[in-house]
């Protein structure tokens, strides 16, 4: 039996789920040929395909079966994720279950995580987090109730499952009494490792989907707090939050109550990969001031440190007009987005990139005073790279 043969019988008879769950099933496909082929076994091939067939019904049940890659979900639109995702699978999965009245039973849990010892991403989902229904408020209610100060209307993200705030926009537009009450779990802003270890976040994306369904990614800034640098694993909590939201029109007045409570967070232990960092050095110049560059890149991102060699790194004359900018590629062409205009301090400035999900060879630097009204593709070609290897 070899894989084709394998993937041909099982992709006949499933639902269509999304690319990136063809390229799980493919590894698994592998996966169970080369266990075969290693053990001298005899597997049914129509025995093995109706097992997965049934498990792969619907949609969900593929997810619980054999993992949900967020990684690959994501790096459907960002190729650094979709490289990261093979190191970013989890040994244990443990999903928090919790039930409530208006949104009945809610699954939340981090699904794939990457830690390298200096940078560290966390990709999780919620699972039914969201519900609204109409609100008329008893007399008890509204007088617990604050007058709002917000704007009456409110802006509409998805008409398919905004109805009710349509609803809302057109009773307000009318002075026709209107309510509605929105439940959600959320996540919380912060992420802690180690008991106690607070992680800033840098950025996070979200995917929404029916019923509820939410994927995030977050990243965290880079590199970490040195408590949670070069460890041999984080274990990492994201504390969650069922939030009740209510809102009333009188026809008059809006009016709004606002209710929190503490949920069971998510939990997981990332072990750290077996990744890779790279120092890269190199000498240039800024306006004739030299500089010694260096830099630490691994797949998830480059530090950069330019250091002045005669002094401290000058200020601008119009900050509010000019800045420095900094360009940075490798050998393969590949362009780093910096995160930031990077921090002076003294003799020097440092400046984060956003990776790629591979280690550069080499680095080439251009370096240049910004302007507003600066013809920036005309300046950059009159700037020779700075080489960092």
């Amino acid at each position: 039996m070899d894989e084709k043969t394998l993937a041909h019988l099982i992709f006949e008879q499933r639902p269509l789920p999304p690319q990136a769950f063809d390229q799980r099933i493919t590894r698994q496909v592998n996966r169970l040929v080369r266990e075969e082929q290693a053990m001298k076994k005899k597997i049914s091939v129509l025995a093995l395909c109706v097992i997965l067939i049934l498990s792969l019904t619907l949609f969900g049940a593929l997810a619980e079966l054999l993992g949900l890659n967020l990684f690959e979900v994501f790096g459907q639109s960002d190729k650094r994720l979709m490289e990261l995702a093979p190191k970013a699978v989890l040994t244990e999965v443990s999903p928090v279950d919790l039930t409530s009245s208006e949104l009945g039973t809610v699954r939340a849990g981090i699904n794939s995580a990457y830690y390298d010892g200096q940078s560290l991403l966390v990709a999780y989902s919620i699972q039914n987090s969201r519900f609204m229904e109409a609100f008329t408020p008893t007399e008890e209610q509204l007088a617990r109730m604050q007058k709002s100060q917000n704007p009456g209307i409110i802006m509409v993200q998805d008409p398919q499952t905004d109805a009710l705030i349509l609803e809302w926009n057109k009773a307000y537009q009318e002075n026709r009494p209107f309510g509605f009450a929105l439940h959600e779990i959320n996540p919380s802003d912060h992420t802690t490792a180690q008991g106690g270890i607070d992680l800033p976040p840098s950025q996070e994306s979200i995917i929404s989907g029916e019923d509820g369904l939410i994927y995030r990614i977050r990243e965290y800034e880079s590199p970490l707090p040195e408590a949670a640098r070069d460890q041999e694993a984080l274990d990492i909590e994201i504390g969650l939050f069922q939030i009740a939201s209510y809102r009333y029109f009188d026809g008059q007045d809006v009016y709004e109550a606002f209710e929190r409570k503490e949920a069971a967070p998510m939990q997981a232990k990332v072990w750290r990969a077996d990744a890779a960092f790279r120092e890269l050095k190199g000498e240039g110049a800024l306006e004739g001031l030299p500089l010694s560059i260096s830099a630490q890149a691994s797949a998830v991102s480059i530090h950069l440190t330019l250091t002045s060699q005669e002094g401290d790194i000058p200020i601008l004359p119009h900050p509010q007009d000019q800045w420095y900018g900094l360009y940075l590629s490798d050998e393969s062409g590949r362009e780093y987005r910096a995160e930031g205009a990077g921090e002076i301090s003294g003799p020097q400035l440092a400046v984060s990139f956003e990776g790629t999900g591979q280690i550069p060879n080499q680095l080439f630097l251009k370096l240049i005073v910004r302007s507003e009204e600066q013809d920036i593709l005309q300046a950059l070609a009159d700037t020779a790279p700075i080489t960092l290897e």
